[in-house]
This record gives C-alpha cells, sequence and structure tokens, in this order.
C-alpha cells in the first residue's frame, strides 16, 4: 500500500510543480502582446480592451527589451509598480522580500513631475500654432492615460500662416474596437529641430479649452547630437516664456537639437529632474532602483543595496540594487533579468528628451486564477492581440509532454500494481483467516457434545 501512497502523492506534487512552472512562465495569469501598429485594437486601445475581458480583475502594461548591462546582457522586465502584486506571479521561495515590498522599493524612484487634466472624453487635441518654421513642424504631445502608461504622439502641423494648427488625432492610434483609457493627462511636448521660434496656443479637447491648474510650470530641456559621431552632446534648460493667450513659447531649437516641455510643480529646479552627460549618454541625478535575479548578482558581483554607475538602455544611469531575487516572472529559470517600474523608465526617457518605450505586453490577473473565458474571446477576435500566452495553456502543454506524461503514466502504473498486490494480499489473508476460525467453532461444538 505504501507503494500506492508514494505514487499518489508524487503525482499530486507534479502536478503542483507543472502549476508553478506555468505560472512562472507566464508571469501572470494571462500575457498578451498587443498589436503594435494600428489595427482593430491599436496600442492606445488596447488596455481598457484587454481589462473588460471575461474573469480579468487587474491589467498591468509592461515592457521587455535585451539590454547591455555591466559586460553582458540581460533581460529587461518593467511593469507598473503600483499594479505589481496584483498581477506577478512570484513565488515565496524565490524572493525573500514580498512582493509588496519589492513594487514599493521600485516606484521610490519615480520623477517628480507635474500634469495638466484633460477632462472628459477627447478623439481631437488641438493647438494654435505661431511660428515661421517650415511645416511640418516636427513636434509631439506628451500624455498619460488611466493605467498610468506614458504615451507620445505625433502631432500634425494643419494650416498655414495664422492658421496652423497642431493636432492629435486619438482615434487612429486606438483602433477602430479599441477603448481609450480616460481620463487623460497632459504632460509635455518635444521637440525637434524648428529653426525658428514657436508660440502654442491654448491647448483645446474636442473644441473645448483645456483649464490649466496653477500648481504647474512649464520647463524646457533642450539635448544636441553631435555631429558626425555617435551620443549627444551637453544638455541645458530651456527658456520657455509665458504669454498672453499662449500656452507658451520658446526660442529656436537649432539644427541636431532636440527639446522637451514639461509641467513641473512650482519652484522646482531644472536641475533636480533634468540630467547631464556621461561619454556621450544622457544621465540623470536620481538612481534608478532595480530588482535583479541572483545570475545576474553572480555575474557582476552585485548584492542588494548596491549603488553602480554604468551604461543602461539609452541612457547612463545611477543604479541601485533594491533586491535580488532567484529567478523573475515571465522570463526563463537562469536568465540573467532586470525588473524596473515602467513608469519610472519612461519618464526617464522623456526626461533624457527621448521616447518614452511603447507597452509591448499587457499581464493580467482573472478572479479565480482561470484565463480560459478570456483567452476563449481573445481567439474569436485575432485583431484585438499579435499573441497570447496563459498559464492554464502552458500547464496543459507541460502536463502533455511526452516525457511527463511518461513519468506520470509510470506512477499510475505504480498506483494501479499497487491496488492489486492490496486486493490480493488481503483475499490471501481473509482466505487463510476462514478455515482457522471453523475449526475454532467445531472444536467448540465437540466439547459441548
Amino acid at each position: 500500500m505504501a507503494i500506492g501512497v508514494l505514487s499518489i502523492t508524487t503525482t499530486t506534487t507534479w502536478e503542483s510543480s507543472q502549476r508553478d512552472q506555468a505560472g512562472h512562465r507566464v508571469g501572470a495569469d494571462l500575457r498578451i502582446s498587443p498589436v503594435l501598429d494600428q489595427g482593430e485594437v491599436g496600442g492606445l486601445g488596447a488596455g481598457r480592451v484587454y481589462a473588460r475581458l471575461p474573469g480579468v480583475r487587474a491589467v498591468s502594461p509592461a515592457f521587455r527589451d535585451s539590454v547591455a548591462i555591466g559586460a553582458g546582457s540581460a533581460q529587461l522586465l518593467a511593469l507598473d509598480a503600483d499594479r505589481l502584486a496584483e498581477v506577478m506571479n512570484l513565488r515565496e521561495d524565490l524572493s525573500a522580500t514580498p512582493l509588496a515590498d519589492l513594487a514599493s522599493a521600485l516606484k521610490a524612484g519615480r520623477p517628480s513631475l507635474g500634469s495638466v487634466p484633460i477632462p472628459g472624453t477627447p478623439s481631437v487635441l488641438s493647438l494654435p500654432l505661431r511660428t515661421q518654421a517650415p511645416a511640418p513642424l516636427d513636434a509631439a504631445i506628451l500624455l498619460t492615460d488611466a493605467d498610468g502608461v506614458r504615451w507620445r504622439l505625433g502631432l500634425t502641423d494643419r494650416g498655414a500662416g495664422d492658421e496652423r494648427h497642431l493636432v492629435a488625432d486619438l482615434a487612429s492610434p486606438a483602433g477602430r474596437a479599441g477603448k481609450i483609457a480616460y481620463p487623460l493627462a497632459l504632460r509635455g511636448f518635444s521637440f525637434g529641430e524648428t529653426g525658428a521660434p514657436v508660440v502654442l496656443g491654448a491647448l483645446t479637447a474636442d473644441q473645448a479649452e483645456v483649464p490649466l491648474p496653477a500648481d504647474v510650470v512649464w520647463t524646457g530641456f533642450e539635448q544636441s547630437s553631435l555631429q558626425g559621431a555617435a551620443g549627444v552632446g551637453e544638455g541645458r534648460a530651456k527658456e520657455v516664456q509665458a504669454g498672453e493667450g499662449a500656452l507658451f513659447g520658446l526660442d529656436a531649437i537649432p539644427a541636431r537639437g532636440k527639446a522637451v516641455v514639461l509641467a513641473l510643480p512650482p519652484d522646482t529646479p531644472p536641475e533636480r529632474v533634468f540630467g547631464g552627460t556621461v561619454d556621450g549618454r544622457a544621465t540623470l541625478p536620481q538612481p534608478l532602483p532595480v530588482v535583479i535575479t541572483d545570475e545576474l548578482a553572480a555575474q557582476e558581483k552585485l548584492s542588494a543595496g548596491t549603488k553602480l554607475f554604468l551604461p543602461f538602455d539609452a541612457t547612463t544611469s545611477h543604479l541601485v540594487v533594491a533586491a535580488v531575487v532567484d529567478s523573475l516572472p515571465g522570463t526563463e529559470v537562469g536568465e540573467p533579468a532586470v525588473l524596473v517600474d515602467l513608469p519610472t523608465i519612461a519618464d526617464r526617457d522623456v526626461l533624457t528628451v527621448n521616447a518614452p518605450p511603447r507597452v509591448t505586453e499587457w499581464w493580467a490577473a482573472t478572479a479565480d486564477g482561470d484565463p480560459s473565458a478570456a483567452t476563449a474571446v481573445l481567439a474569436a477576435h485575432p485583431g484585438w492581440s499579435a499573441r497570447v500566452l496563459d498559464r492554464q495553456t502552458v500547464f496543459t502543454e507541460l502536463r502533455d509532454d511526452p516525457l511527463a506524461g511518461g513519468l506520470q503514466g509510470a506512477l499510475l502504473v505504480g498506483f494501479a500494481a499497487a491496488v492489486i498486490f492490496a486486493g490480493l494480499g488481503f483475499a490471501v489473508n481473509r482466505r487463510r483467516r476462514r478455515p482457522r476460525t471453523l475449526g475454532r467453532t467445531g472444536d467448540c461444538c465437540t466439547r459441548s457434545g
């Protein structure tokens, strides 16, 4: 019978291990890669569509890339730290630090930036433009949606002379079936070379003027490219002028130059948020908290609390190791990997006059841990996603793997054999006991006669 108990126990443990592997490989109950180009559901409209899938209780935008860090490379995984504990499947045996504490440490590095709330559910944003710069003006608007995603949307230069306007069409990047995560907020603007001063008028959302709060100040920063060389030159503050009836004005941006104008809290010195240049790479004054795997920690000789200054992605950053974990969900076991807060790196990219990263994945948690209903809807609408990975499907693949199936089959055979032998043993023992019982009864009866 012990063989049978061992077989059942081993089979149960094996299945539990496969479920853990599936949850780790996916990283969440459901992982969705959106259609990056405009389509039925575009990037700007994907988050709300996925959040409304049946059974889904929480979603987080994510960004994945391979980055150079130190002497090697690592898998970069960025999620919104505010939603990390809701969606990520991090087993307790992989981290000595609870997931909620990891999230708090990661978002401690977010830059302090301001924003202008945009009321309603507009489909078009527009600003009057006064400039002698040739059309089309190289400009983009920087927005944040209700999912916390940072967006950089190109502005279309329409009209001529005193009738020029910069227009952002929100419907196209959201897609035909997409749902924008309202409300939106204006973070600022980015510009390429202008060659002439630029003045922007009041922002309108579907022709309604957007009121400006008193607790933001428009602050500019300019970065130049090095002629004939890789990297960037020294960055510097860009003067922004306030004017009656205008959002702001700024001087010409020269050739090979680019600039951002951001909403910052009042009395914020630019040097506290904008950085400088090291070895042709932009750098920022505030360190970037990271969670790393023990594989990367061993590779670079790092530990929790270590501070370092090295090339990371498009910038040279002060990094601080918030924690070391055995492995990160959503990556391969043993793979060097780094976890960061997505809003933090998006804001850092903007502060170094770069575009924020595009959302490459959406991680979703379901109410009962079963994503089957959500995956069925996605399968019925192939234009809503580029790729779908869910823990139930991965578990089924692991369970049906020939090697795993063979081992499980052997365990079942062992269990069946144990049952048969137990049954035979029980029958033999019963057969042996029966004659002795009859004999004793007969003896009793003889003695009674």
